[in-house]
């Protein structure tokens, strides 16, 4: 294969070479590329590296694909991270306007195309978490993770974090749920195991059953060999990560799942169908009980479950809460009566856009 002519052939840099041409790329934006590898050049003129690549022979002459190359380098190492800032006034507001407790809600700026960092924000946060129980503790932290996309960039985000800082970051990690469509295996909880550093787990527990079942057969699908084992354990969890669902919202998982089985929402929409969390559905007074012959997904915890975690000092619920990443809804309708009536998170991680329409639709409540 031809190399471009324009192409060094290394296929990475030292790392005096990355933190320096990192530092010239962000501290000083007025150079461009071509004044930056005649700093650079002549800074490193007579480094020589010893490792298996360069082999103590003199680095050589940077070109602009190197540069690039430093960045990249910079970013997949965690040398440089994209990092939001929140937006502190719009938090206070929705703190003051639903009477919660101080910093519990996080206003994060992203768009419908970078809605990860709302996810980002989030790990940060349990990271903290974790770090702190592991140090109480001195054991492993169990971590409960709802299925989706909003929790997948989650884990994503938090793997970076552990990879990273690895020290007293001991995780167990336990699946919330079994439902997911077969052609987005990547949106299971049993699917982000995998993301984290193998030598911080020390047990993964997964929820292996079909899906959705009869109301009234729950409690012997409960009790099935396997099945059992992850409800056995389902106390143990200290820090749960979810997402939440919006009935209106086409792209919603569970709304998606009724309607490929065919199952008739009627009961359902008739209590007032207005979300879910974790495929458990609520309406603007509660949680929804479905009737014996309905069908349900089965989760490990129902939304009383997650009322009295939040209500436990040892115990821990983040709500990712963030603008459909396909169609782009917002779920401010569904997430206001968790707000006002029965709240299923100890902290809120949130958009920009969602946060101000649920300000908006909450003064327009009263």
């Amino acid at each position: 294969m031809r190399r471009n002519r324009h192409s060094s052939g290394r296929n990475r840099c030292p790392p005096e070479v990355i933190l320096r041409a990192t530092e010239y790329f962000i501290k000083n934006p007025d150079l461009t590329i071509d004044q930056m590898l005649v700093r650079l050049n002549e800074e490193f003129k007579e480094l020589k590296v010893y490792d298996e690549e360069f082999k103590g022979q003199r680095f050589g002459r940077l070109t602009r694909q190197d540069i690039y190359k430093c960045i990249r380098e910079a970013k997949n190492t965690g040398l440089v991270t994209l990092t939001p800032q929140t937006d502190l006034d719009l938090a206070k507001e929705i703190v003051a306007e639903f009477n919660l407790a101080p910093d519990t809600v996080h206003v994060v700026p992203a768009t419908l195309r970078n809605g990860h960092f709302v996810a980002q924000l989030a790990a940060t946060r349990v990271a903290k978490f974790i770090r702190e129980r592991n140090k109480t503790t001195k054991k492993a932290v169990w971590l409960g993770l709802g299925a989706g996309s909003a929790t997948l960039d989650f884990c994503r985000h938090l793997s970076e974090k552990l990879n990273r800082e690895p020290a007293d970051c001991l995780l167990n990690l336990i699946a919330l749920s079994a439902a997911c469509p077969p052609k987005e295996a990547k949106f299971a909880p049993v699917a982000f195991f995998n993301l984290f550093p193998q030598d911080l787990v020390r047990e993964r527990i997964g929820l292996f059953t079909e899906p959705l079942v009869k109301v009234a057969d729950f409690p012997r699908v409960r009790e099935q060999p396997w099945v059992r084992d992850a409800f056995a354990v389902k106390d143990k969890t200290e820090i749960i990560v979810t997402s939440m669902g919006y009935a209106m919202d086409p792209e919603d998982k569970l709304v998606q799942l009724l309607n490929q089985c065919g199952i008739d929402r009627h009961s359902l929409d008739a209590a007032g169908f207005l979300g879910n969390c974790q495929y458990r559905p609520f309406s603007c007074d509660g949680p929804i009980h479905e009737q014996q012959n309905d069908y349900r997904v089965v989760t490990l915890f129902e939304l009383e479950d997650f009322k009295r975690f939040v209500e436990e000092k040892s115990k821990h619920i983040v709500l990712i809460v963030r603008r459909c990443d396909v169609c782009g809804t917002t779920k401010e309708q569904a997430l206001l009566p968790l707000m006002q009536k029965f709240r299923v998170f100890s902290e809120l991680t949130i958009d920009t856009l969602t946060a101000t329409r649920l300000l908006a639709l909450k003064k327009r409540s009263h």
